[in-house]
């Protein structure tokens, strides 16, 4: 005999069909309306249970999804290193999305000339080959180009999937979202499954979130970077400008002793001078009372020259002690390198240095300030003695050029060092310690 069928729809509260409850009846049984209306709110109940069943799945979902998002929101904000931050990011969205593998393409950008990809599953060597050519024909290349994120039901089937002909297991599906900080893109963050249609409405919804939060890390890393970069050319300048402050200063100190030292000079002349004075009018008066029989004449003349020499060296000593007039007019050369040279005469033959001098007799006049040439020649006779501290020659030559006189100093010292060169014409520039 036949069996008869109870059939009721299963319904949720919003009157929905989830499905169908279907019961077999034994043969003679008769279903009366009563029946009918109890089963009906069975249905009834089973369909809310289902209904309320896949609502706290998909709230339990809701709840995993907000609770990724937090956590990549507090790591992103823990930290400024960038190539953490996206391996966080990638981490939390394969664990999130539930996907096989996933990657991080960085465009290139002003800061960055060029491009950089992160991916769990990915060589080093083959890096480069996979950035250029899926930037370019890729899905991630689609994305930059688009601004826009997209999914891949089935990568077989869509033509912006690129397969390598090494990949033994090609992802079926894909998920790639761009990200992006003030209208620029700064990379694409792609996923991907063994499974086709694996990737859901909800999936793009997520990844779009921490995409966002993705591209503000970035940007606040960038920026970051930057402002450490500014503030370590600041701190170079400071330093900069510090040792140029103290070497300013020590040029004045050094100008000052100088200056100083002129005045001292100026004084020593001067007092020089007084004693050296009345000797002369000594000598000139016993040379007007004795005749030339007298014992002790021919001693006067040795004296005579002897003083002569005193007031003339106290002469340079006090003419080099006044500043520089600023006057140009015209000047021999040869005469002002012969008063130097007599200055400094005892002085080099103490520290046991020939002096050689070749100086050209048929010299033009050039036009300069006597007194300032006077001291750029003391200070490279000087500079020539202290380079030549156990002797040594030093060799002065004049020639006449085109328009122009040459003066040269070549002296057997120890030599400038290189990275001297490019400093020998600052004003008081030193390397010695005194």
């Amino acid at each position: 005999r036949e069996h008869s069928r109870l059939v009721s729809p299963l319904k949720t509260r919003q009157n929905s069909i989830v499905g169908v409850l279907c019961l077999f009846c034994p043969p003679g049984f008769q279903i009366e309306t009563v029946d009918l209306s109890l089963w009906e709110d069975i249905g009834m109940q089973i369909g809310r249970a289902i209904e309320d069943g896949r609502l706290h799945i998909e709230l339990q979902q809701v709840r995993e999804l907000l609770q990724t998002l937090y956590t990549i929101s507090d790591d992103l904000a823990a930290s400024l290193d960038l190539d953490w931050v996206l391996s966080r990011v990638l981490d939390l969205s394969i664990a999130a999305t539930d996907a096989r593998h996933g990657s991080v393409f960085l465009v290139p950008s002003p800061e960055t000339t060029t491009p950089r990809i992160l991916r769990r599953d990915l060589p080093a060597e083959e890096a480069d080959l996979v950035i250029s050519e899926v930037l370019t024909d890729g899905l991630a290349g689609w994305v930059v180009q688009h601004k826009e994120g997209t999914i891949i039901v089935d990568t077989a089937q869509d033509p912006r999937w690129l397969t390598f002909p090494d990949d033994m297991s090609p992802p079926r599906s894909a998920l790639a979202v761009p990200l992006v900080a003030n209208g620029r893109v700064l990379g694409v963050l792609t996923l991907d499954h063994a499974e086709v249609n694996h990737f859901q409405v909800q999936h793009m919804g997520l990844m779009r979130a921490i995409a966002h939060q993705a591209s503000a890390a970035i940007e606040k890393a960038r920026l970051h970077k930057e402002l450490s970069h500014l503030a370590d050319i600041l701190a170079e300048r400071v330093e900069e400008r510090t040792r140029e402050l103290r070497e300013t200063q020590a040029q004045l100190v050094q100008a000052e002793k100088l200056a100083a030292l002129g005045e001292l000079a100026a004084g020593i002349a001067h007092e020089i001078n007084n004693p050296l004075h009345i000797l002369q009018l000594y000598v000139e008066h016993m040379n007007s009372m004795v005749t030339p029989e007298t014992p002790f004449a021919e001693f006067l003349d040795p004296m005579r020259n002897a003083l002569d020499n005193i007031a003339r060296l106290a002469g340079q000593l006090r003419d080099f002690s006044r500043p520089a007039s600023g006057e140009w007019k015209p000047i021999n050369v040869n005469e002002v390198l012969g008063g130097v040279l007599r200055l400094v005469n005892k002085e080099m033959m103490h520290c046991q240095i020939e002096v050689i001098n070749e100086l050209a007799s048929n010299l033009p006049l050039v036009s300069g300030d006597n007194r300032q040439l006077e001291q750029v020649f003391l200070n490279i006779i000087l500079n020539a003695r202290d380079a030549m501290p156990g002797g040594g020659r030093l060799k002065i030559e004049t020639y006449p050029g085109e328009s122009a006189v040459h003066i040269r100093f070549a002296d057997s010292g120890v030599g400038i060092e290189e990275e001297n060169l490019q400093r020998i014409f600052e004003p008081y520039f030193t390397t010695k310690e005194d």
